[in-house]
């Protein structure tokens, strides 16, 4: 029930605003497809996964979330070192999410 609550706060608070300015910035630079729906999978994989990690080392869900506040990391980065497939997703996308 606590790992729900926790993947619930960094779907509201992180994951769904990320896929949807990805989503934003990926149509306006015309990308491919494929690359929208990679990132898609990975943003919907991402709070479990985040939960996940955060009950199991709680020291890091509160150096990430801080990490994440003041602008030293960004979420698209911390979901694609815990998810292999958000890597290959989210390199895929980098190229169209910097224009």
């Amino acid at each position: 029930m606590f790992a729900d609550l926790i993947a619930w706060i960094f779907a509201i608070f992180f994951v769904e605003p990320f896929e949807a300015a990805a989503r934003e910035k990926l149509a306006a630079a015309r990308a491919p497809q494929e690359i929208v729906r990679q990132i898609g999978d990975c943003a919907r994989r991402g709070a479990p996964i985040l939960a996940e990690k955060g009950l199991a080392d709680p020291g890091w869900i509160v150096t990430t979330v801080a990490r994440i506040w003041v602008g030293t990391a960004n979420i698209e980065t911390v979901l694609a070192d815990l998810d292999p497939n958000c890597a290959q997703a989210v390199q895929a996308a980098r190229p169209y999410l910097q224009q």
